[in-house]
């Protein structure tokens, strides 16, 4: 017995055919299309967030001078230079290599530079290449976590309650995987 789509389409009608541009022949016309479509074996994988899907990430903004991506951000700068009394600059030039969840080689660039603590990144969640960062750069760039940010920012916010009116903000939110503002 045929399969619905391996069944033939009639050239021409007859009375024992289904009549072309009837609403079932143009369904089986839409369906022997679709199943023609290529494989998707040759495309890569879209990388997605298992911390849900469509959430969106930090606020980006600029803040003394500085693009920075979160208000994370901005309490870390604050945390490290006026109340730790030490330097942090935004790093754009040094990267670490590590091999992301494609299995690709790719570059990693942490979000400061700092005195004490060397390479830093500030992560509101880890998602699964934050993970392979991490790894690859162990002992070399330091990761300040949401546990970590939340001592932070509580500590920032008693130095200075109004911090965050410092921060102007660029964009108020950004979907996963997407780039620039």
């Amino acid at each position: 017995m045929e399969s619905f789509f391996e069944t033939p389409l009639p050239e021409v009608p007859t009375a024992r055919t289904l009549l072309p541009m009837s609403p079932v022949w143009e369904m089986k016309q839409k369906i022997k299309t679709m199943c023609e479509l290529p494989s998707f074996a040759h495309y890569k994988a879209v990388q997605t967030s298992k911390c849900g899907l469509g959430k969106t990430q930090g606020t980006k903004g600029q803040f003394r001078g500085m693009s920075l991506d979160s208000f994370w951000e901005a309490a870390f700068y604050i945390w490290c230079v006026d109340i730790r009394g030490g330097s942090c600059a935004r790093n754009f030039k040094e990267s670490f290599k590590y091999i992301n969840t494609l299995g690709e080689d790719a570059n990693f660039y942490p979000d400061f530079k700092t005195t004490e603590f060397g390479f830093a990144e500030v992560k509101g969640r880890y998602r699964d290449d934050d993970i392979l960062k991490k790894e690859a750069t162990q002992g070399v760039v330091t990761f300040f976590g949401p546990e970590e940010m939340k001592k932070i920012i509580k500590e920032v916010n008693k130095f200075n309650p109004k911090w965050r009116e410092e921060y102007s903000q660029i964009a108020t939110t950004q979907k996963y995987g997407k780039k620039g503002w």
